[in-house]
């Protein structure tokens, strides 16, 4: 679908009232989407896939963290300073995480 819309060749959506907005606009509009589109398909690769497309998109990445255990899209993350919560888009974890103690 994520190439339909690069394309011009997905059409138009109806949002309420009856308002066409086409599919490249809304995953503009709506980053969440796209979040959702590209990442959620991580899942259905092989280890050694998912390690090669992070490593494209992630500088630093390292295969030394092991196969991808989970990965939880906009989890609500608490105790952090000054705030009640943090909520990033996609949070992995894989094999062999290592937290750092501040």
């Amino acid at each position: 679908m994520l190439k339909a819309i690069l394309h011009g060749k997905a059409g138009r959506a109806v949002l309420a009232g009856g308002v066409e907005q086409s599919w490249r606009e809304i995953f503009r509009q709506r980053e969440d989407l796209l979040t959702a589109a590209f990442l959620g398909r991580l899942a259905y690769l092989s280890d050694v896939g998912k390690q090669r497309v992070l490593k494209l998109l992630t500088p630093g990445f390292t295969e030394s963290l092991g196969p991808m255990k989970s990965i939880s899209f906009w989890p609500r993350l608490t105790g952090h300073a000054k705030r009640s919560f943090v909520e990033p888009d996609v949070l992995i974890n894989y094999e062999n995480n290592r937290r750092s103690e501040r």
